[in-house]
Formats: structure tokens, sequence, C-alpha cells
């Protein structure tokens, strides 16, 4: 039975810290729109839990007019907190919200039909790639770390494994080098079909 291959999504943890590394944004870009210029990259963000705690439903339903209609968000939690809040401030996204990813062991009830992704280490097996400060995955769904982009044979086997556990969304922690690392990444899943 062949199964059917789908090119990678990407996207990237928050649109805050760590972007100065990257050089993303144009140094003249007002912050309140990084949103809509990170959502013109990428397909998703994955927002942490620390940062959405000081936010309003008013804010959050601004990310929603700030970004296209395909464009979706996921949440990160790697702490315990009060769910019923949280998805309260949650509610303007609406279909939109694609998950709650939880990291180190972090548990949490289903609510609202919001699926829940336990994000566990993943090995790749061959030559070390200490490149890789940490990639997770779970449910279709990655976040990967690097301390610098990752040479094109080493992005194939990262691609060859994610596509093993049937990641088809990739989130990169912003850091130096994250643009170069995102099209070497979008050409070798092109190249694999």
């Amino acid at each position: 039975m062949k199964t059917q291959r789908t090119h990678l999504q990407f996207g990237t943890l928050g649109w805050g810290e760590g972007f100065e590394q990257a050089n993303f944004f144009p140094e003249d870009l007002p912050d309140e729109w990084r949103l809509t210029y990170l959502s013109n990259e990428f397909n998703c963000v994955a927002i942490s839990v620390v940062e959405l705690q000081s936010l309003d439903v008013d804010v959050v339903e601004e990310w929603v007019d700030d970004t296209h209609d395909q464009f979706g968000f996921y949440l990160r939690i790697d702490a315990v907190l009060s769910q019923e809040s949280l998805f309260e401030k949650l509610s303007p996204l609406k279909e939109r919200l694609r998950g709650i990813l939880l990291e180190d062991g972090v548990e949490a009830a289903a609510a609202n039909g919001v699926r829940f992704i336990d994000l566990k280490p993943v090995l790749i097996k061959g030559e070390s790639m200490e490149s890789v400060v940490r990639l997770v995955a779970g449910e279709g769904v990655a976040l990967i770390e690097l301390q610098q982009p990752l040479a094109p044979m080493e992005v194939r086997r990262v691609v060859e494994r994610l596509r093993e556990l049937s990641v088809d969304t990739l989130l990169f922690v912003p850091s130096a080098g994250l643009m170069e690392s995102v099209a070497t990444f979008e050409t070798i899943s092109s190249l694999l079909g």
C-alpha cells in the first residue's frame, strides 16, 4: 500500500524572542506588525503559554484579524496551568487552533474539542547531528531547535525521519540562519516528493 506524501508545512515558535539572531524581521517593522509579517512567510505559529497568560481575548482576536485564513496556531505548554481561563482566551481562534503542544511530561485533560499533542524526543539513526539541539514530535507536528543550519544531507535524514513519523508540520525555534534552514527543509521536502 502506497502512502500519500505531502510536503512539510513550516512555522515558528512565537514571533518575539530569538528573532533578532535570525535577522528575520526588517529593523523598521513595528512590533504590532510582526505576526502579520510572519504569517506571510509561514503556515503556522506556536505560542508559549507563558506569553498567553498576560493577554486578553481582544489581543487573540487581533491575531485572527492580522493573519490569513489558512494560518494556524498551536499553543505550547511546558508548565502546569489553569486550563479554563486558557481556553476562554483562545476562543477567538476557533478552528484555527490546531492543537496544544505538551512537552517535558506535562499532562493536561482534553477540553473544548482541542487536540493535545504530546511531543516526544525523536532519534535519527546514523551519524551524530550536533547542530540539532532538540527535535521532538507527536501526532503530525514536530519542533526543532538548531545551533546552526544543517547540511542538505542532514536535512534529508531529518525529513525522512519525520515522514516515517507522519509529521506534516515542522515548527522552528527561531535562531541564526532561520530562513536558510527553512529554505533547505522546503527544498529537500519537495525533492523527496
